[in-house]
């Protein structure tokens, strides 16, 4: 009975949230040394999730436009996080190793193992592994260049309060206290402050519920602080990072309101951000450099389809705009923010391979969306990473419909705009 209720609620949320690993949530961020905060999901993500950036200068890309190969990582992965980190190598964590095919008494268990992708060697590299093994977990990079991971195990109650963080310089892992609710699914995003807003997710009790109160986390103090929150708890909603230093929460979940909501730092407030046209659950969100947010795809209600349509927050007016809609429709895909202000579509299910492997850009400077060269494999549930290059990381997810999990990564580099 046990592992039967954890395997179905790992299955729901591989089925609604966009990994950032992992899983679910996607989360604004900027390569470090740009001056903003960064997070990871997806998170998405975050959870999670893919991780989006904002955009910066941009820099000498490697290699010509397209697709190629990004080494072997030693494992498949989903529902794993990808966290950048300050020297330009990525830190993949966790996942879980359920495929789908295995039998109902297999107990589903979060990965415990951790490897870094090296962009200047396209080479990977197994580091230490952490104590607790975690899927639908958050990874954020901290100011002194640590990671701190939270919640995600699959396990337990007690796994999926636990928090880690991972010294780059050593390889090694540390406990960091345990926030006071379990969750799984949920965001981390870092503020301006250096401070650490988890929000949402999915609680193990013997009733999985979405998690309302929100946990803040001080790395100088090494404390959890229980925090305010809007009044109804949360999943499968993103959280992505303002220039101006505010949080815009997206909901999202098939019985959520097509609603956002703003938290404000400086005031602890929280405030309404409007109404989407369109209620949606595993989307992907961006930010754009103009300030304003770009949502897109995701499923609507429990078995009502998949959408193709998008629109556009601007924190100056308050107003979600439609703009153009993506040729192919996306459930569970990436949305992430490239240097030059465009924002890049990936993969997602439920459709054909062809569409599981298929890219658009979209420009918000006429609004539209266009096609662009596919990835060698038909993905879901990846996650996208934004190198310092300019070019995006693509790891893990499943293969086309599933259930069998990609060992691979890819590279993309993006076309001139």
């Amino acid at each position: 009975m046990r592992s039967s209720k954890i395997r179905a609620t790992a299955v729901l949320l591989a089925a609604v949230l966009v990994s950032a690993c992992g899983a679910g949530v996607e989360e604004s961020r900027t390569p470090p040394g740009a001056g903003s905060p960064t997070t990871a999901p997806p998170t998405s993500a975050s959870a999670p999730a893919s991780l989006s950036a904002s955009p910066a200068a941009t820099p000498e890309t490697t290699g010509g436009p397209g697709w190629s190969a990004a080494g072997s990582p030693a494992e498949a992965r989903v529902g794993h996080t990808a966290t950048l980190l300050a020297d330009g190598r990525v830190l993949v964590v966790g996942g879980h190793d359920w495929d789908g095919a295995q039998a109902a008494s297999v107990e589903v268990m979060g990965r415990t193992s951790a490897e870094v992708f090296d962009p200047a060697t396209n080479t990977w590299t197994t580091t230490g592994a952490m104590a607790t093994g975690r899927a639908f977990h958050t990874a954020t990079l901290l100011s002194d260049g640590s990671v701190l991971v939270a919640g995600g195990g699959l396990a337990d109650e007690a796994a999926a309060r636990s928090a880690e963080i991972y010294d780059p310089e050593t390889g090694r892992w540390s406990p960091a206290p345990s926030m006071a609710e379990d969750r799984f699914g949920h965001t981390a995003t870092r503020l301006a402050d250096g401070t650490v807003l988890v929000l949402g997710g999915v609680g193990l009790g013997s009733d999985p519920v979405a998690r309302g109160p929100a946990a803040l986390y001080d790395p100088i103090a090494r404390t959890w602080t229980a925090y305010a929150a809007p009044s109804d708890a949360r999943a499968g909603h993103t959280a992505t990072l303002l220039g101006d230093g505010r949080l815009l929460m997206t909901r999202g979940g098939w019985q959520q309101p097509a609603s956002a909501v703003l938290y404000d730092p400086q005031t602890g407030a929280w405030t309404e951000a409007g109404h989407l046209a369109d209620a949606r659950h595993g989307f992907g969100a961006a930010r754009l450099a103009a300030g304003k947010v770009v949502v897109a795809g995701g499923g609507v209600g429990m078995a009502d389809g998949v959408l193709a349509s998008a629109e556009v927050y601007d924190p100056a007016n308050g107003l979600w705009i439609p703009t153009g809609s993506m040729a192919i429709q996306r459930l569970q895909f990436t949305a992430t923010a490239l240097v030059d202000g465009r924002v890049l579509a990936l993969g997602g299910g439920p459709a054909s391979d062809a569409a599981a492997r298929s890219a658009e850009l979209y420009d918000p400077t006429t609004g539209q969306w266009s096609t662009t060269s596919s990835m060698a494999s038909a993905r879901f549930g990846h996650s996208a990473t934004l190198l310092l290059d300019g070019s995006i990381l693509v790891v893990g997810g499943y293969i086309g419909g599933g259930p069998e999990i990609s060992p691979s990564a890819e590279r993309f580099v993006p076309p001139a705009g």
